[in-house]
């Protein structure tokens, strides 16, 4: 008999788990929203008001990119005192600092740390909050029933206005968020690609090709590193950056031959001392048959050019953006990029390629950081460096070019 209740219990502690996270739908009753630890400067009183509830967090990148959105509609009806916007993350705040150091929130910031409005509202899609995130975001009116529910971008005055004149809502259309992830992870081809180097090659401990791009690789541009490997493999990129890739000098400061604008495909493979090869000694080996392939040689040239110089101006607030554990890696969205883990030698190369701009890094700083800047022009970016004591100015002066002819 004991054995039987135990069993029941059990199943009944599932099914409570079940119901409290289960999908929400238009026309329910929306479960409470505790708005206690709010970063807002007033206290939040929710009673017979009209809400916004949108669900977000640092690293849903779509979320941020959606928030000048948001923003707007909540300074639209800002003198509505019925009516409450509210942003929900599960993250804590020292997790936010650097979001609020670059993007402002119009929006009323809820911290609910054991994710419970997340669970409550169906947000959670499997297992515990962070396995798998539903950011949607939900109209509730001041009878606290729910009227919408959609993605933020699809949001507009005309659904909130009806929302306040107690007015049907029209179903939002199907739409898909996404992001763009610029990190050497592997994917499908990139095994393809190196399952053929390594049967077509199998027997060769040394191996350097200089070939021309094919019709079926000039939809394809991909650098392959593996120096556990010993394998460096570049398609379909022309000499500049062929050359910029392996040094990380800037392609504005690499000056080539004009003869020598075309395309073409680097393998390069040595398996002769793999204890003692390094990354810096595979690169220079690369370049060194590079250069020797098409009879070039270095030269170092100083010239007068306008450039951007990337220094500290505040060692204070640049502490403040330290490194968190994250891993190497930066993404980017419409408006943002996301650098984690980043030295400000790469974050200069990065930029210099976004922009096209000659970046010097002068900073002097080994340590890595997080920084999330806007990637629409050079001028936000610089004031968004500014909030981590970082400075971007620009100026003309002498510098090293890198002559090969």
């Amino acid at each position: 008999m004991k054995t039987k209740i135990t069993t029941i219990l059990v199943v009944l502690f599932f099914l409570n788990k079940l119901h409290s996270q289960s999908q929400i739908s238009f026309g329910s009753t929306a479960p409470a929203i505790d708005v206690s630890n709010s970063l807002s400067k007033q206290p939040l009183n929710l009673e017979n008001k009209f809400i916004v509830l949108d669900f977000w967090n640092p690293e849903c990148l779509s979320c941020l990119d959606d928030m000048p959105h948001l923003n707007e509609l909540a300074s639209k009806y800002k003198s509505n005192k019925n009516l409450i916007f509210l942003s929900v993350t599960y993250r804590k705040i020292d997790d936010l600092k650097n979001i609020l150091k670059v993007i402002p929130f119009e929006t009323n910031i809820i911290i609910d740390e054991t994710a419970k409005s997340f669970k409550d509202f169906g947000r959670v899609l499997k297992g515990d909050y962070g396995a798998s995130i539903d950011y949607e975001t939900i109209l509730i009116d001041n009878k606290g029933v729910i009227k919408w529910i959609g993605s933020l971008k699809n949001l507009d005055g005309q659904a909130i206005d009806n929302l306040l004149n107690n007015k049907s809502i029209s179903a939002e259309k199907s739409s898909e968020n996404s992001y763009t992830a610029t990190d050497n992870t592997d994917t499908p081809d990139t095994n393809q690609f190196l399952g053929y180097i390594n049967s077509k090659y199998e027997k060769v401990d040394y191996l350097f090709t200089l070939t021309g791009v094919q019709r079926a690789e000039k939809s394809v541009k991909k650098i392959i590193y593996r120096p556990d490997d010993g394998i460096y493999v570049s398609v379909n990129q022309n000499l500049k950056k062929h050359i910029s890739n392996l040094t990380e000098v800037s392609e504005l400061k690499i000056i080539t031959p004009q003869s020598r604008l075309e395309n073409f495909n680097i393998i390069y493979k040595n398996r002769l001392d793999k204890l003692n090869t390094t990354e810096e000694l595979i690169k220079n080996d690369v370049k060194f048959n590079l250069l020797r392939t098409l009879n070039l040689k270095e030269t170092l040239e100083n010239k007068t050019a306008e450039v951007y110089v990337l220094s500290v101006a505040d060692k204070n607030k640049l502490e403040n953006a330290i490194d968190n554990g994250l891993p190497n890696k930066v993404n980017e969205n419409k408006n943002y990029f996301f650098f984690n883990n980043s030295n400000t030698k790469y974050l200069a190369g990065k930029l210099s390629e976004k922009f096209n701009l000659i970046i010097e890094d002068e900073s002097n700083l080994t340590t890595n950081f997080n920084f999330i800047l806007n990637k629409n022009n050079i001028e936000e970016t610089a004031k968004n460096l500014g909030a981590y004591g970082l400075q971007l100015k620009k100026q003309n002066k002498e510098i090293q070019f890198h002559v090969y002819k």
